[in-house]
């Protein structure tokens, strides 16, 4: 589940929730093959490891990402 708004500057920010080891999409209309994706740990949940990973980026749609196993935390994201 992601939570996407704008802030003053007009990037989009958001939250996602790492699923253990499975990929979370991360819906982001916004997000453009130049896009920049900064992740953020927000809360600590389960077994916390290496900060996610991206593993695509689709323009016009979103990205996914890749947590480890175990870890449940919630992250904050910011597209440039």
């Amino acid at each position: 589940m992601t939570h996407p708004i704008r802030n003053q500057v007009g990037r989009l920010t958001g939250t996602f929730t790492a699923t253990e080891g499975t990929d979370v999409t991360v819906v982001a209309p916004e997000v453009t093959a130049d896009s920049v994706i900064v992740i953020t740990l927000k809360t600590v949940g389960g077994t916390v490891g290496a900060v996610p990973v991206i593993q695509t980026i689709t323009p016009g749609t979103g990205f996914t990402v890749d947590a480890d196993s175990g870890d449940t935390s919630v992250y904050n994201y910011v597209v440039l």
